[in-house]
């Protein structure tokens, strides 16, 4: 037996207005349901960012959101790739997720 899938184009606001209807169990199983697809997700994140180098290291994205200066105390001799969450006026990272 096949299962059927159906998708369907829900406006947000609908969403956020279903959702403030239902009961306590229901919004802690969806909230289970939702934490459960979000670390999926993650974790695939994670594995598609890996960048092999050599003598078999692999460098992974931590997640972790911290400020230039920060980043500076933890590395100060280092390269780091960033990916850049927050500029100043002129572009300059003030601070950055890697």
């Amino acid at each position: 037996m096949t299962q059927a899938t159906v998708k369907l184009q829900i406006p947000f606001n609908a969403l956020i207005e279903a959702i403030t209807s239902l009961d306590i169990e229901q919004k802690l199983k969806l909230k289970q349901l939702l934490e459960k697809e979000i670390t999926k997700i993650q974790e695939d994140y994670v594995e598609e960012a890996s960048i092999p180098i050599k003598q078999n290291h692999d460098y992974k994205l931590t997640g972790e959101i911290l400020t230039i200066e920060e980043i500076r105390s933890r590395y100060p001799r280092e390269w780091v790739l960033i990916a850049d969450t927050e500029s100043d006026e002129q572009w300059n990272p003030i601070e950055a997720k890697f």
